[in-house]
Formats: C-alpha cells, structure tokens, sequence
C-alpha cells in the first residue's frame, strides 16, 4: 500500500509512505502490513448470483480508514481492519503534504506485476472530521 502526494499529468506524486521497509526504486518490495489482504476466495461461479456473491465476498472483506486531522500540522493515517479479530491496526503514518488543499481526492489503483489479480472496493463512505 502507498500514499503519494499532489502532482499534475505526469509530474509529482512523490512517496508520502508505504506499507513496506524497502523504499529504494528497485525492487523486491515486501510488505509490512501487519495481516493480508487478500482472503481464501479464488474464482466466483460464472452464473453467480448479486446476493451469492455477497455471501461469497464477505469473509475475504477488509475495512479501511483513512484519516487527515485538523489543525496547523495536518497528520494522514491509514488502518485496516484485517477481519482477524484484532481490530483496526494502524499501517500508515505520515505529515500531510503542505498546504493541504480545500478539496482531497481519493484514488485507488491495483497493480500486480506480471500477475493478474481483482480489487473489488465497496461501500464506500466519505466524512469529514470535525475540527
């Protein structure tokens, strides 16, 4: 998992942090986070129903929080609850690029290498912190 900052086309978007100890450009890069992401599911039926699929989809499911708090010195967090019984653990830690803007976007992309992989992201709920 990564967190980049403000950039524009193709310039910017500098490492703001990532779940990994190894921040070199060359790999490998192994993750640190502190439980998996992916679950046991590893092919959906075809002819699946939505609401199978649901039930299918539900013990592989993982709960992430992103967080900015307010104030002079802003400080992005990230913690995932990693459906293993232990709660929301804390992965990512870092300043907020400065000045924080009015407006933040999210974006979420996957990439595996040479290997093929599904992302799903559902549920999506934005709030903002009050001050």
């Amino acid at each position: 998992m990564t967190a980049r900052g403000p950039g524009n086309g193709a310039t910017g978007y500098c490492l703001l942090g990532a779940t990994t100890k190894n921040k070199t450009t060359r790999g490998p890069w192994r993750s640190s986070l502190p439980g998996r992401l992916h679950g046991d599911l590893k092919t959906m039926p075809a002819d699946v129903t939505p609401s199978r699929a649901e039930r299918l989809l539900e013990p592989v499911k993982r709960v992430v929080r992103v967080a900015v708090s307010p104030g002079p010195n802003p400080v992005a967090t990230v913690d995932i609850d990693f459906r293993d019984g232990g709660g929301f653990k804390r992965v990512l830690r870092f300043a907020a690029p400065r000045p924080v803007p009015n407006t933040v976007k999210f974006g979420f992309a996957a990439s595996t290498g040479p290997l093929t992989d599904v992302q799903l992201i559902r549920r999506v709920a934005v709030r903002s912190q009050r001050s």
